[in-house]
């Protein structure tokens, strides 16, 4: 917790940070729910420090995490729909994309933002989405606990 605490807190307030930027400066719309927005978003933020941590028991030295980060990041960005539609792409891909917690995020968070839906219709990816953060905190924990001795 102390390792996640402080940058969940940093992560939150950057969120709030852009998306106040987004709607002020470009006058994006916020049709949904601000709570399920705040819990979905908390939701990945965990996610995303856990598969940080776990990256960070893999490697040995700082360098080695920076380059590891770099392999894994961009592959995830470009199977999460933000560049390209997931329908565009080829279905092997659109199936490996389903094990993307960034992919869940997006779809989730322009449903929220855009058609202001409910979590009765995100509850799918909402779901899979805190699948994928129990699953990746108890890895990264179990693996850093077990370096500790």
């Amino acid at each position: 917790m102390a390792k996640i605490g402080p940058l969940f807190v940093l992560f939150l307030v950057a969120l709030f940070t852009s998306l106040a930027v987004s709607r002020l400066l470009f006058a994006l719309p916020f049709r949904g729910n601000v709570l399920l927005f705040t819990v979905i978003s908390s939701t990945y933020i965990v996610a995303a420090i856990s598969i940080g941590i776990l990256i960070s028991t893999f490697a040995a030295t700082q360098q080695q995490v920076v380059l590891i980060s770099i392999f894994t990041a961009l592959p995830l960005m470009m199977l999460s729909g933000a560049f390209a539609p997931i329908q565009s792409m080829p279905p092997f891909w659109q199936t490996l994309s389903l094990v993307n917690p960034l992919r869940h995020y997006i779809t989730i968070v322009r449903d929220i933002l855009l058609k202001g839906v409910g979590l009765d219709v995100i509850w799918p990816d909402a779901a899979a989405l805190v699948a994928f953060a129990v699953v990746a905190i108890w890895i990264s924990a179990t693996r850093y606990r077990s370096q500790l001795r």
